[in-house]
């Protein structure tokens, strides 16, 4: 059983890790970043068994670092498993335990947003204007982020955007929009988050 949610499909049975990308050929930063951010969809990958054993008491969050994902646990059992984006090198995510304080919607975060062309196009969308290069001839406008589910701490939240599976962001954690809707249908005040 599968269903596609984002970019590819999805296979509750089966399902493998998106392939590594091998070595490339240096890049001008700021055309890399570029592409990145154009390149971005990843798989986000649905087990709608353990999905519909969800309950308010069971549901779990986990983020693993070193393998740029999220796991929505219910029980001890993957339900999803979505690419992220993470913190870069200079502003870390946090590691630890957890919980959920608030999900919000339509949220404004100054420094997100968009590139547009002197046209009024966009070019670039979900941008991170402390981080992402702004073409020649662009511009920024803020844009509020789909879904924002905030966290104990105040360092950190786990944002609706570009998963590009690298440390880019400024320490938030960004996940497919699709997989933020079905967070937030399943998580509530004090769902456990586990970050390593």
């Amino acid at each position: 059983m599968g269903f596609a949610l984002g970019c590819g499909i999805l296979s509750s049975a089966g399902a493998s890790e998106p392939d590594q990308v091998g070595e490339q050929a240096p890049m001008d930063p700021e055309v890399a970043r570029i592409w990145e951010l154009l390149s971005a969809d990843r798989l986000t990958i649905l087990n709608e068994e353990i999905l519909a054993t969800a309950s308010d008491d069971n549901v779990s969050i986990e983020v693993i670092l070193a393998k740029q994902e999220l796991r929505l646990l219910v029980g001890k059992g993957a339900a999803m498993i979505c690419p992220i984006a993470s913190g870069n090198p200079v502003s870390r995510t946090p590691k630890g335990q957890f919980k959920i304080t608030a999900v919000t919607a339509n949220e404004q975060i100054p420094h997100r947003g968009v590139f547009l062309a002197a046209t009024g196009n966009i070019l670039v969308k979900d941008v991170d204007r402390g981080r992402d290069p702004m073409p020649a001839g662009a511009s920024f406008r803020p844009q509020p982020v789909a879904l924002v589910i905030h966290i104990s701490g105040g360092t950190t939240s786990i944002q609706a955007g570009l998963a590009t599976r690298t440390g880019t962001t400024s320490g938030d954690i960004r996940i497919p929009v699709t997989a933020a809707q079905t967070l937030s249908r399943l998580v509530k005040e004090g769902t456990p988050v586990m970050i390593k």
